[in-house]
């Protein structure tokens, strides 16, 4: 085979790992990406169903606070302190420094 021939030939199949190489490493590159954007939106989905509980424990708790809130046996005057009374409890935690849900400025009855 003559020389000329021999480099073109080379030259030709250079080119075409080069090419090959490119391909073979843009489908690494794209299940890379897909491997990562899967991770994520799984772990984003994990999260989400976490605080699905929290959510739910939120709204059973804004339940009974509306319940007591709209409870006719309250009197307009007494909703307040008795809501402030409920408040601990709604909030899932001890009551206040002043042991009166956090409010000083409303008595305890």
């Amino acid at each position: 085979m003559p020389e000329e021939r021999r480099h073109a030939t080379l030259l030709a199949f250079a080119i075409h790992l080069e090419v090959t190489a490119q391909d073979e490493a843009r489908d690494v590159l794209t299940q890379l990406v897909k491997e990562l954007f899967r991770r994520a939106t799984q772990r984003a989905t994990t999260q989400r169903l976490r605080t699905l509980g929290d959510l739910d424990t939120a709204a059973l708790r804004l339940r009974e606070a509306c319940a007591l809130l709209l409870d006719p046996a309250y009197p307009d005057h007494a909703v307040r302190g008795a809501g402030h009374r409920l408040r601990p409890r709604l909030a899932g935690g001890p009551a206040g420094r002043d042991g009166n849900g956090g409010c000083a400025d409303t008595p305890t009855r």
